[in-house]
Parts: C-alpha cells; structure tokens; sequence
C-alpha cells in the first residue's frame, strides 16, 4: 500500500477467501512461514476453486482505495483495533 502499511489477502482455516486485511509493518515483529501449514491451505484453496480477490486501482490514498473497493463490490468493513494479529496469506 505505502512504505509504512501492507494489504494482504485473508484465507480463512477452511480454505476460504476472506476478503483483506491491512498492518503497519511497524506492528510486525515476527514472521513465521510455516510451509506445511500455508501449502495444505493454498491446496485447500485451489480444490474450492477459490480466487485471489485483488484492488487494482490503488491511488496515493489506500484507506479511500479500500472504501471505494467495499462500496464497489457490496462489502463490509471490519475495524479491529486488537493488538493480537494472526493471518495467513
């Protein structure tokens, strides 16, 4: 998105696409790839015949781009402002 925040695309435990989410790359402080775990996902993905969903016009403003986005396509907004983040891309 910008130097200071990621957008990922979120897969739910079942396989499925579970729109994005965005982090301050200051609020990572580990990464762990867990290839066992992210190809049983990516598999489980593919046999639902699940797709990446993708923003493709980002602007100089990513939180109007998200907006615009969610109006566009009938989706909701979830605001979580937990300090405890696990997701799997």
């Amino acid at each position: 998105m910008n130097d200071d925040n990621i957008l990922l695309n979120r897969i739910d435990p079942f396989g499925e696409e579970n729109g994005f989410c965005t982090i301050k790359l200051s609020d990572i402080y580990i990464f762990n790839e867990d290839k066992i775990y992210s190809q049983k996902i990516q598999k489980l993905f593919a046999i639902k015949n699940q797709e990446r969903k993708y923003i493709s016009s980002l602007t100089t403003n990513p939180i109007i781009d998200i907006l615009n986005y969610a109006v566009a396509n009938n989706l909701l907004i979830e605001v979580n402002e937990d300090n405890s983040y696990t997701y799997y891309q």
